[in-house]
């Protein structure tokens, strides 16, 4: 099969190193290549030593760094999948529901050198399953939750971001249906699209119903304010961070005014293509942007770009 699965091997914080890389005086562009010159040094150094993949890891939107040692096995075989009917029973509407009655699961068995790999470390399967009080983990790396966002930040996603995306996810999902709905064929092509549209469209109607709950939009403005009086109240850390929250909102009112464009066709050097939403627009903004980018320099590449962009 062409899987690849890393397990996480070890963690260690590095964030000193990354911090030290950025100097009095350096502007926001250089302090960012600083950054990402020695995360690239890191990142080399633990290859070269472990022979693992070596990720360096940015938490807290860049408040600490950690380097994460991943083993990476590319031998993965199906044991076991559940007939279609029995993963997805309930459909659509039961999707984001819980309890949910149905058997959405695989199996999968990791080779290495041909031989079935067995490991110390792993979690074992529960018969029981989980009680009532048991601590639950999610694994993830690591899960996001975006609560370092400012008010203005939150705002804008609440206001246009999240709003823009949901219609967008409507019209392709009445689109794929419309197109599902003139034969059996169409249908069968249109199956997957149409299952991502229907579990993004249902995530994002939670979100805007967070966004909209004033309860919560007004704890989060409580939790700033508390924030933003300590900085300035403390002369060192006004000098250091009293301006950060104008500069976000004055960011994203540059951001409002390029939004469509950069969304619809592509702005800058991330190609988004909304407006065609083809794997043939993207194969051709890829070579438009490789025959503007091959003179340049090549860039140091960080973790964070690494990352798939997030709906702006």
């Amino acid at each position: 099969m062409d899987l690849e699965l890393n397990v996480l091997m070890g963690m260690e914080d590095v964030t000193s190193r990354v911090a030290s890389a950025v100097t009095s005086g350096m502007n926001s562009a250089e302090a960012e290549k600083a950054r990402r010159a020695v995360i690239n040094d890191i990142e080399k150094e633990s290859r070269d030593k472990t022979g693992l993949r070596s990720d360096v890891i940015p938490l807290y939107n860049g408040g600490q760094y950690h380097l994460y040692h991943y083993k990476r096995y590319t031998d993965v075989r199906l044991v076991f999948a559940p007939q279609k009917a029995i993963a997805f029973f309930g459909g659509d509407p039961d999707n984001f529901e819980y309890p949910r009655y149905d058997l959405d699961i695989c199996f999968f068995r990791v080779y290495e050198n041909n031989q079935a790999v067995h490991v110390e470390h792993f979690l074992k399967w529960s018969e029981a399953g989980a009680a009532e009080g048991d601590l639950i983990f999610v694994s993830g790396n690591p899960g996001r939750t975006e609560r370092l966002d400012t008010m203005a930040h939150i705002e804008y996603q609440r206001d246009l971001v999240v709003p823009g995306t949901l219609n967008l996810l409507r019209r392709r999902e009445v689109l794929l249906k419309n197109y599902s709905d003139r034969s059996s064929e169409n249908a069968r092509r249109a199956e997957d699209e149409l299952f991502g549209i229907e579990n993004s469209r249902k995530a994002y109607l939670g979100i805007i119903a967070g966004l909209q709950d004033p309860a919560i939009m007004d704890k989060k403005r409580a939790a700033e304010k508390a924030l933003r009086d300590k900085v300035s109240n403390d002369p060192k850390l006004q000098q250091a961070y009293g301006d950060a929250w104008d500069q976000v909102a004055a960011t994203l009112k540059t951001l409002i005014k390029i939004r469509d464009e950069y969304n619809l066709i592509g702005f800058g050097p991330v190609k988004r293509g909304q407006a065609f939403n083809s794997d043939l627009f993207e194969i051709a903004m890829t070579l438009v942007r490789l025959a503007q980018e091959s003179p340049s320099p090549t860039p140091n590449v960080s973790a964070n770009s690494r990352k798939p962009a997030s709906t702006r």
